[in-house]
């Protein structure tokens, strides 16, 4: 007798996000600082590791849009659907990335990102109420975790040359130390959140072998 197996999961294609990539100037000093201690001092993890200026986002939620007809429904509720200046209040709102955190255990990790501060707390509120909204017309995948907003800057699932026996188990590191020596060090101040993105999963690569980031397919200024 077979095993039943459960409903199919949709395929993830894109994902709700705030970019930071307009921040590009400030964070690649930032990053390539942190690229040659991590990578170059500390050999902590492959250079394909630390992230580059152009990906950077805080994500909001994950998408399954595998139609252009999705892809336009969900385009039309970013750009009409949502009061974001009622949400966001007469003030622009802006945050600082600072510190390093790890997802999981600091001794056995494969994730380090840059935390997002505010000082008008607005941020957490701002990004659940987004979420809440795309949920309710069933654009983003329902996730009861709370919300972790965050940076990644660094994740191994991207190295290349690191992983053995052609394997996919992800490389990890210890990063206690790192993470005590960049508490409270800025990697970009002062950036400006005035839009929400749909992005495409799979970052671009340019005809030179630079990361373009994530093919933005919508985005809402405001």
């Amino acid at each position: 007798m077979s095993r039943r197996s459960g409903p199919r999961k949709p395929q993830l294609t894109h994902f709700l996000s705030l970019p930071l990539h307009h921040a590009a100037p400030q964070l690649s000093l930032s990053l390539a600082a942190l690229h040659h201690d991590l990578v170059t001092t500390r050999g902590l993890v492959s250079a394909s590791a630390v992230r580059p200026a152009a990906t950077l986002h805080l994500t909001l939620s994950v998408m399954s849009l595998s139609s252009p007809a999705l892809l336009q429904r969900a385009t039309a509720f970013l750009e009409t659907g949502i009061d974001y200046a009622r949400l966001l209040g007469p003030t622009p709102l802006t945050v600082s990335l600072r510190g390093l955190e790890t997802m999981g255990s600091r001794r056995r990790t494969s994730v380090l990102y840059a935390v997002p501060h505010d000082s008008s707390e607005r941020l957490k509120g701002f990004a659940e109420a987004v979420r809440a909204a795309f949920e309710a017309e069933g654009l983003v995948q329902h996730d009861e975790r709370e919300m972790k907003l965050h940076a990644t800057v660094v994740n191994t699932v991207y190295s290349r040359g690191r992983r053995s026996g052609g394997g996919t188990q992800r490389e990890t590191f210890d990063a206690v130390d790192v993470v005590d020596r960049y508490a409270g060090v800025a990697f970009a101040e002062g950036v400006r959140l005035d839009r929400v993105a749909i992005c495409r999963m799979g970052e671009v690569w340019r005809e030179d072998g630079t990361s373009g980031g994530y093919l933005v397919c919508a985005e809402k200024v405001f």
